[in-house]
């Protein structure tokens, strides 16, 4: 065999080559993919069950003395994709407390939930704080309670305020449930005016932060889920 006729087959051999692959790759996009998931529903990804918290009232409760008010509330709420939930409920607790009220939920795409807080927690006393200084007093706050950031000696907790002025002369003064208590370690530096609210002002009795988590949660069938989230301060 010549040169010429070499060749010719070597292209004929590769040309062959490319059309075999080449109805075997056309094939191949017309048949069915089990991994495309828009084709296979096994293999897509289930559709996101969300709730929303659309409304919420009322905006406070109000707490005397720790104790927290009977309250009705009023939720108005969506659920996306709730065809495919499995579970919903609504969640009213004290953030940090320990102190959780759980109700079940219609799963619907909208709607209306009325539940009644009744509860016996004891979520502390109410501590108001200032700053006094020579000419001027800071607006009253009240304590946010003991928290995850919050500082603890071993005799109270710490407050401290961050004056509009000069903090020369000042010095904190605090209410608990509107009773004037007596505070130590004070101090004060270029910035801030500090002192300690010792246990006893209070009782030994400890403040949680002062607010409820109003939290609506859903689950799909596939078991992922979604959350969200209000709050509500408290009165006092």
């Amino acid at each position: 065999m010549n040169m010429g006729m070499r060749r010719l087959f070597v292209f004929l051999g590769a040309f062959g080559a490319a059309a075999v692959l080449g109805a075997f790759t056309l094939s191949s996009c017309d048949a069915e993919n089990p991994f495309d998931a828009a084709k296979n529903p096994l293999r897509s990804e289930p559709t996101r069950v969300v709730p929303t918290i659309v409304s919420l009232s009322p905006e406070t409760v109000e707490v005397d003395d720790g104790q927290i008010a009977p309250t009705h509330f009023v939720v108005e709420y969506r659920i996306a994709n709730a065809s495919r939930a499995a579970e919903a409920e609504l969640v009213i607790q004290v953030p940090g407390g320990g102190w959780k009220e759980k109700f079940s939920v219609p799963i619907v795409a909208a709607g209306r939930l009325e539940v009644d807080l009744d509860v016996d927690w004891d979520v502390g006393p109410t501590v108001r704080y200032s700053a006094r200084c020579p000419g001027y007093i800071s607006e009253p706050r009240i304590w946010r309670g003991v928290g995850p950031d919050t500082p603890i000696y071993s005799t109270g907790w710490a407050l401290t305020i961050v004056p509009d002025g000069a903090t020369t002369g000042c010095y904190l003064e605090a209410t608990v449930n509107g009773r004037l208590v007596q505070l130590t370690n004070k101090q004060v530096t270029p910035q801030t005016v500090e002192a300690v609210l010792p246990h006893e002002a209070t009782n030994h009795r400890l403040a949680s932060v002062r607010e409820l988590e109003v939290r609506l949660s859903a689950e799909g069938e596939s078991g992922l889920g979604a959350s969200d989230t209000k709050t509500v301060d408290f009165d006092e």
